[in-house]
C-alpha cells in the first residue's frame, strides 16, 4: 500500500489470487501444513484488505465503484474431498469472509465479488496432481488405516478430474475482469470445469444431493 500512497492516484481495486494447497488426510497432514493455507489463503487476504479499504473508499463520487475480487474455489461449494479438507477449509473460510464484507461495504459504494473456479491450469494444479500420487508413494500409515481413502478407482478418478490438457483459464479471467469492470457486477462468478463437467453443473448437483450420496460419489 506505500506504492498506492506514493503514487498519489486512486485504488480503484484489489484481487486476491493467491493460493496455496497441502494434501492429506485429517489425522496425518502435519498443522504446519494447514497453518500455511490458512496463513496464504485466507490471513494473507485478510490482512491486505485491511490495509486496502482506506484506499477502496476514497474513489471518486459518481464513478463506478470501487472492488474487491475474491478468487476462491468451487469446492467450497460442495461436500470437501477427503485429504483436501485443510485447503477446503481455507476456501469455506474465504468465502464467508467474502460475504461478510460484502455487506459491510456496500453502503461504501465498494463492490465484492466472489469467483469460484473449478481446475484450471496453473502450477498449483499441477502441484496438486503431482502430491496426490507422491502421497500414494510416501503416506505408509495413512494407507494403512484408509485404505478406502488410497485406493486405485479413486486415484485414476481424481487424475481423470485434474488432467488440465483441455482446459483453460480463459473463463475465470474474463469472470475477474467482469467482476472489475461491469457496472453491475456478480456477487458469485463459477468457472471452468472438474473433468469433462462444468463446475456450476456439479455445484448444482450438490446442492440437490445430501451429505451421504456426495460421500458416495
Amino acid at each position: 500500500m506505500n506504492l498506492v500512497k506514493q503514487s498519489g492516484k486512486p485504488l480503484i481495486g484489489l484481487i486476491h489470487n493467491a493460493g496455496v494447497n497441502a494434501l492429506g488426510t485429517i489425522e496425518f497432514l502435519p498443522l504446519s501444513e494447514y497453518q500455511w493455507m490458512l496463513d496464504v489463503n485466507v490471513l494473507g487476504t485478510l490482512r491486505l484488505t485491511q490495509a486496502a479499504l482506506p484506499f477502496l473508499r476514497r474513489h471518486e463520487k459518481g464513478s463506478n465503484s470501487s472492488r474487491i475480487v475474491l478468487v476462491t474455489s468451487m469446492s467450497a461449494r460442495v461436500p470437501a474431498l477427503s485429504r483436501f479438507g485443510g485447503y477446503v477449509a481455507s476456501k469455506y473460510a474465504l468465502e464467508a469472509l467474502g460475504d461478510a464484507l460484502r455487506q459491510e461495504v456496500a453502503a461504501l459504494d465498494i463492490s465484492v465479488s466472489i469467483v469460484e473456479p473449478g481446475v484450471v491450469p496453473s502450477k498449483m494444479v499441477n502441484k496438486i496432481s503431482h502430491d496426490f500420487v507422491d502421497g500414494y508413494n510416501k503416506e505408509a500409515e495413512a494407507k494403512r488405516i484408509y485404505p478406502h481413502v488410497y485406493n486405485e478407482h479413486k486415484s485414476k478418478e481424481f487424475l481423470f478430474a485434474f488432467d488440465t490438457t483441455h482446459l483453460s483459464a480463459l473463463d475465470t479471467c474474463e469472470a475477474m475482469e467482469d467482476a472489475m469492470f461491469n457496472k453491475h457486477p456478480k456477487t458469485r462468478y463459477i468457472t471452468s470445469k472438474v473433468g469433462s463437467l462444468p463446475s456450476w453443473l456439479l455445484v448444482r448437483a450438490a446442492q440437490l444431493s445430501t451429505d451421504r450420496m456426495g460421500d458416495w460419489m
